[in-house]
């Protein structure tokens, strides 16, 4: 039957810590690809993140994003299929989180919402996904109202 489906990771995989794709990477990618083997990418990423190593590739298949919570069309960019988090344990984990004096991060399909604190953190945060939008604090922040679309706290 052979090989049908590769699945690539990104980070430490795919791309290098400079955040780029090698060449000799993307020709073996095409050599696959022309083979007849579906190749995909499995990341902890968020879209804004993963499309553009999927369209430098060219890939076709569904990507599968943010560790598993969101599956976008990799042509679109079009959410298929995505699994949130309750909102009442969104609120439970941040208050959590607050009251040991932890910043909390949440993550969209496609955007990072971050309590001050997490500065240090901000380089490695960012090539999950660009989109970064910092908070003094999640509580009664715009992000807040729309806690239900958590897709990963």
């Amino acid at each position: 039957m052979g090989i049908r489906l590769l699945a690539l990771d990104l980070d430490g995989t795919l791309l290098g810590h400079d955040n780029t794709l090698r060449p000799v990477d993307a020709e073996a990618i095409a050599r696959a690809r022309a083979a007849g083997i579906e190749v995909t990418i499995a990341t902890g990423r968020l879209a804004s993140g993963t499309l553009p190593t999927a369209r430098a590739l060219g890939l076709t298949v569904p990507l599968v994003c943010g560790d598993g919570a969101v599956v976008l069309d990799a042509v679109t960019g079009a959410v298929r299929a995505q699994v949130s988090l309750d909102a009442a344990l969104v609120e439970d984990l941040t208050h959590t989180l607050g009251r040991h004096s932890l910043p909390a991060l949440w993550f969209t399909q496609d955007e990072i919402h971050a309590e001050e604190g997490v500065e240090g953190m901000l380089a490695y945060v960012q090539t999950w996904s660009p989109r970064v939008s910092m908070h003094p604090k999640l509580h009664g922040s715009p992000a807040w109202e729309h806690r239900h679309r958590v897709a990963m706290a």
